[in-house]
């Protein structure tokens, strides 16, 4: 069945609610720009820098492990896409999460199921993932 001029609208409450109390990333033109945002306390949930509105499809550059690192050092940081189907997260994330041994890339070398993660070009670990890891990551952040 098809209905001109209805378009999808749907919230997610919960999301919603949090939006707040993170950091936003409205606006970034690059990846870079992050390194120039100083959070505040109440973006953190516990030791995790949490913050939502980052969109790549304006990018010239992409997301990185390495930008996170230097931004945060060993504080985990997950970082949601405008969609909210996307995570940007760093070394100290992926540990927690346990998709990153610490040596010589991703624990798991393939994409969780229903999700898929993004590999640097030079191989290593995961520098962004999609939908499954959001339902680990939650787990973790909330410890």
């Amino acid at each position: 069945m098809r209905i001109e001029a209805c378009h999808d609208s749907h919230v997610h409450w919960a999301a919603t609610g949090e939006f707040p109390q993170r950091l936003s990333l409205r606006g970034l033109s690059s990846a870079n720009d992050i390194l120039g945002l100083k959070p505040e306390p109440h973006h953190f949930r516990g030791e995790w820098l949490l913050g939502f509105g980052w969109d790549d499809g304006v990018w010239k550059d992409s997301p990185s492990l390495e930008i996170l690192d230097q931004w945060v050092g060993e504080r985990p940081v997950a970082l949601t896409r405008c969609d909210g189907h996307a995570l940007w997260l760093n070394t100290a994330a992926l540990k927690r999460v346990g998709y990153f041994d610490g040596a010589d890339g991703a624990a798991g070398a393939e994409s969780p199921a229903g999700g898929r993660f993004f590999a640097t070009a030079r191989g290593g670990p995961p520098e962004w993932f999609w939908i499954r890891l959001v339902t680990r990551y939650a787990r973790c952040s909330r410890r």
